[in-house]
């Protein structure tokens, strides 16, 4: 089975610390992709919308398996 859920998290100084502070496992992956500047635009940008709500898409996913006994 398969669903999505609607989420929106409210962003303030500390979800940007956690994603973009400079220990941030999150930020050093960015940084093996992204330059400087533009890394500093995308913090720039989060600053900016302090405040707001940031809508996102939960995709879940129910697996379901059996067990099978020993095989012959």
């Amino acid at each position: 089975q398969r669903w999505l859920e609607p989420l929106e998290l409210s962003l303030n100084a500390g979800l940007i610390e956690r994603w973009l502070g400079t220990e941030a496992a999150y930020r050093r992956e960015l940084s093996g992709v992204l330059k400087p500047r533009p890394l500093k635009t995308l913090e720039q940008g989060l600053t900016s919308l302090v405040g707001h709500r940031l809508p996102q898409q939960l995709q879940h996913h129910r697996l379901i398996a059996q067990r099978r006994g020993p095989a012959h």
